[in-house]
């Protein structure tokens, strides 16, 4: 089970990872110049637009595990990123059940230390990080009949909070994983899991629209010898660093750099 927790999670951490909907500062966002009220479609609207004009960030994501039955709480992914959409780079530091790794993907090439070796991969992993990036969009492939929003002082609150199973597949198809990745949903509902309930949650800035922070939680029944167990992935994800990432340099210890 702690290798499909792990793959959940990672899935979601590639989410909000490659979602170039993301935060707070930027001379080239959309402004909002006046105090209109705004609709929620109005919010997501604008927001979408927004993230096309971010050309880089950095972000900060912890992914938890809480079992129900054992009170366990796990920390199994956290993560600092740096990334610049074009030409696509990446720079991302991941703590994942203790193991500590660095990956880099820089002039169309990936590499990875873990345990203190470097590993250069290319091909696959090219287009499946580059799929990625295209693929992530939160807020742009949401059903907007999903969410909520309330306008706070600093910011709009978009929240999703959803039990139909119908609507649950959806949001996890089109929001969270993207087309091409139903696999992962296929794969639990074969070994006998199920998706109970979704929520998240999106800090929307009210001057440039870019996200500041988002949240939220996926609570699971899954197997568990001839029981079932009640398992919640947690996620939070905070953005800075709006196009002030300028460069990503692999680092002095890489052989053959």
């Amino acid at each position: 089970m702690k290798k499909r927790l792990l793959f959940l999670g990672a899935c979601i951490l590639l989410g909000a990872c490659q979602n170039p909907s993301t935060p707070q500062q930027s001379s080239d966002s959309t402004q909002v110049t006046t105090q209109q009220k705004l609709s929620k479609t109005d919010v997501l609207n604008k927001q979408i637009e927004a993230a096309k004009t971010i050309k880089s960030l950095a972000m900060d994501i912890d992914v938890k595990v809480k079992v129900d039955e054992t009170k366990m709480e796990q920390v199994i992914l956290k993560n600092s990123v740096e990334l610049i959409m074009d030409p696509l780079t990446m720079k991302m530091n991941m703590q994942a059940f203790g193991v500590e790794s660095e990956f880099y993907y820089v002039n169309d090439k990936y590499y990875v230390k873990v345990n203190g070796e470097w590993i250069e991969s290319n091909g696959d992993v090219n287009n499946q990080i580059n799929s990625t990036k295209n693929q992530f969009n939160a807020l742009e492939n949401l059903n907007q009949e999903y969410a909520t929003v309330d306008e706070k002082d600093a910011y709009y609150l978009v929240n999703v909070d959803l039990v139909d199973k119908e609507k649950i597949e959806d949001y996890l198809k089109s929001s969270l994983y993207g087309s091409g990745n139903d696999s992962l949903i296929n794969s639990m509902m074969q070994s006998g899991g199920t998706i109970d309930k979704i929520t998240a949650s999106y800090k929307v800035d009210k001057k440039t629209f870019y996200l500041m922070e988002s949240e939220g939680s996926i609570i699971m029944t899954v197997p568990n010898g001839g029981n079932k167990q009640t398992v919640a992935i947690d996620f939070t994800a905070h953005y800075k660093d709006v196009n002030a990432v300028k460069s990503i340099e692999l680092p002095n210890d890489l052989p053959n750099r």
